[in-house]
């Protein structure tokens, strides 16, 4: 139900419904009588409700008697409806004739009106006192939707209106950056205060397909999103984590410190690797690749190569014969996990003897750095939360382009939310609110406005002045761009750490099955008196080949997390900016104009960096255990915006503005000025990217 999706995004838990849950996932729940001393739903507690905020959708259409959108006065949608601004029915019939349309807006913005069952309010939405500018573009009982020749035309109704978040669960069936895409992004750019959320698509299932993102979803600057489980619903079975196992690295060169890889054992060669043994280390082949023998021996060691240039099987064969007891193949590119088989015709399969298994390059880059060190394997471990795992149906990426795609995820699957009255949405001969009945449906048009609801409660952070101080303070507010919205979206999601449905593990963020992780806005929005406190910057312009620094400063003696869901033990920076749109036909980069966000701590480690595909980057960066980089208590960074190439700003403005997100606990931050960090000023150009 919605309530147990809402405190998901709040807090990371969900509720219990009467049905209960199995004993391992009971531990996770909250009872109903328990939520606001719990803090299941500290957005809202804070007063965040989605209250003076607009949503645009389009869709099937909608039931304007269903109890969590009717007037109590039995007004029409109008200034004066308590929940539908407008119904614009250009495009459609005025009838929603298969409930998708009604579904999804209750699940943005529904709440129960007074004299509703006793328990409908357990199917409010995610911002439940917004209000809809809703466009109507569903055609017969089919599901058809006729979709404008103009996406200026179709946002321009909502925003008009004042709605400055759009959502929209549907697109078409290709992966592509088309005209469609396009055209969302001009959009976009020249209202950069206006963020569309699309649907990733429910092509998760497509076998061989490179990428199943599609258009609309594939623009840069709007919110793509993928759906994880639903907080409730069958056992993931433990079956799926059989071909995953864990390998812990401790690094020779920090010592103490010991960082948790899945890798995903191969189809070839020994079943697994034995757990519980001895530590053994793990060395970079020599070649990188493993296709010719190896120039030195690695006797007892595990060996990391990469993927590419020769079977499998050679590579497996020429570390083994190098004395190799196991080999990692990471991945070339950004599609993740991917699984070591051996191809028709491969008669040296045979011959393999080791275990091998895979990891995704980010993994790679990572184990690179920690090197000299030792690993050890243990046995997979499956995620009793549900919402850790990914649908099986939700589309992945990247994109033809390399970006990546969906941004982020919500809980899509067994979703339930009211249900369109038989007959569509004419309620003026059955009374004002008669249609109290609800239906579970699954799919990223589901997630969508799970995350659309979310966008709605961040924009009302802003414009209600809860930044900086996390509560509410007059004089404070500001209307945010488009950009600051999806940077704290992105920058509070929480990694997933879970699986697809079919055993393949998902890659930590940003992947392309996950994105930048689920939707979270408990983590998006510190909120007083807890600890996490952000710093943002908007509508900053940059020229290219400039340097913007920003001084992010932790004090001493901060206070420590509530519980391990706040991840205070982090500082999380994010970068994004609408960029302008691509030519087409586009079957290169679609970037445009290409910024990076580097983010250096007082000993010149230096984190992010390097991304050529992306208009969204985000760095986080553990803190120890004592909540510092250093060993004084308190801890010092530099966040840098680089204007690598800014190559096109249309309509004769000068620079790329962008919107930076900050947080961590007690974080205060500004422009540097004089108070940059030596390190930093000494760095210059000659930044080391390998911190991340």
């Amino acid at each position: 139900m919605n309530m147990q999706t809402s405190a998901v995004i709040q807090s990371g838990s969900g509720v219990v419904d009467a049905a209960g849950f199995d004993a391992t996932t009971a531990k996770y729940a909250v009872p109903p009588g328990e939520r606001e001393s719990r803090g299941v739903h500290p957005v809202w507690r804070a007063g965040i409700r989605g209250e003076n905020v607009l949503v645009g959708v389009g869709d099937s259409g909608l039931d304007v008697g269903s109890c969590w959108l009717a007037d109590p006065t039995n007004a029409p949608p109008g200034p004066r409806h308590r929940k539908i601004r407008r119904y614009n029915a250009v495009w459609g019939d005025e009838v929603d004739a298969n409930g998708h349309g009604t579904h999804v807006v209750s699940t943005i913005l529904g709440e129960a009106v007074v004299g509703s069952p006793i328990g409908a309010s357990e199917y409010d939405g995610m911002a439940p006192r917004a209000k809809v500018v809703f466009n109507d573009i569903g055609v017969g009982v089919g599901g058809s939707l006729f979709l404008p020749t103009s996406m200026a035309a179709y946002f321009d109704t909502a925003y008009a209106d004042g709605a400055r978040i759009h959502s929209d669960s549907w697109g078409n069936d290709a992966p592509l950056y088309d005209g469609l895409a396009r055209e969302v992004d001009e959009y976009a750019w020249s209202h950069r205060d206006f963020l569309p959320v699309f649907a990733a698509g429910n092509f998760g299932l497509s076998a061989g397909a490179p990428s199943t993102v599609t258009s609309p979803a594939t623009c840069k600057n709007g919110v793509a999103v993928g759906a994880s489980l639903g907080w409730s619903g069958p056992n993931v079975a433990s079956a799926v984590v059989g071909d995953s196992a864990t390998m812990n690295v401790r690094s020779l060169n920090v010592p103490g410190t010991v960082e948790a890889f899945t890798v995903y054992m191969a189809a070839v060669g020994a079943d697994r690797f034995a757990t519980g043994a001895q530590p053994v280390r793990l060395v970079a082949a020599s070649p990188p690749d493993a296709c010719s023998n190896f120039t030195v021996r690695f006797p007892g060691a595990v060996v990391l190569v990469t993927r590419g240039g020769c079977y499998f099987s050679d590579k497996i064969i020429h570390a083994q014969d190098a004395g190799a007891v196991g080999v990692i193949v990471a991945n070339d590119d950004v599609t993740g996990f991917f699984k070591i088989g051996a191809r028709d015709g491969d008669a040296s399969a045979r011959l393999v003897r080791v275990p091998a298994a895979s990891v995704p390059a980010s993994s790679h880059r990572k184990l690179l750095a920690a090197m000299p060190c030792v690993v050890t394997f243990h046995p997979a471990r499956l995620s009793p939360k549900r919402v850790d795992h990914i649908a099986s149906f939700s589309s992945f990426g990247a994109t033809t382009d390399g970006r990546i795609k969906p941004d982020v995820v919500a809980p899509g699957e067994i979703t339930s939310a009211s249900a369109a009255a038989a007959g569509g949405g004419d309620s003026s001969e059955r009374g004002a609110f008669p249609n109290c009945a609800v239906t579970t449906i699954a799919g990223t048009s589901m997630a969508t406005p799970v995350a659309a609801g979310a966008a709605a409660l961040i924009r009302q952070y802003f414009t209600d002045g809860f930044y900086p101080t996390g509560a509410r303070t007059k004089g404070n507010g500001f209307a945010p761009s488009a950009a600051l919205i999806k940077a704290a979206l992105i920058n509070g999601a929480e990694p997933m750490r879970g699986f697809t449905e079919l055993g393949l593990p998902l890659e930590p963020p940003p992947s392309v099955r996950q994105g930048h992780g689920r939707v979270h806005v408990g983590r998006s929005l510190p909120l007083a008196p807890g600890p996490a406190r952000m710093f943002a910057v908007d509508e900053r312009r940059i020229a290219h080949g400039e340097v913007h620094s920003f001084c992010l400063e932790l004090p001493p003696g901060r206070d420590a997390p509530e519980s391990t869901t706040d991840a205070d033990d982090e500082l999380r920076v994010t970068l994004v900016w609408t960029d302008p749109p691509a030519s087409l036909p586009s079957a290169g980069r679609t970037l445009v104009n290409d910024l990076d966000l580097v983010v250096v701590n007082g000993d010149g480690v230096a984190w992010g960096g390097g991304d050529r595909s992306n208009n969204v980057e985000r760095v986080t960066v553990p803190l120890t255990i004592d909540g510092t980089q250093g060993g004084d208590g308190a801890a010092s960074f530099v966040a840098r915006v680089v204007a690598r190439d800014v190559r096109w700003v249309p309509g004769g403005e000068s620079g790329q503005p962008y919107a930076l997100v900050a947080t961590a606990p007690g974080l205060t931050g500004g422009p540097c000025g004089a108070r940059e960090l030596s390190v930093a000023a000494r760095a210059g150009d000659d930044i080391d990217f390998s911190g991340g």
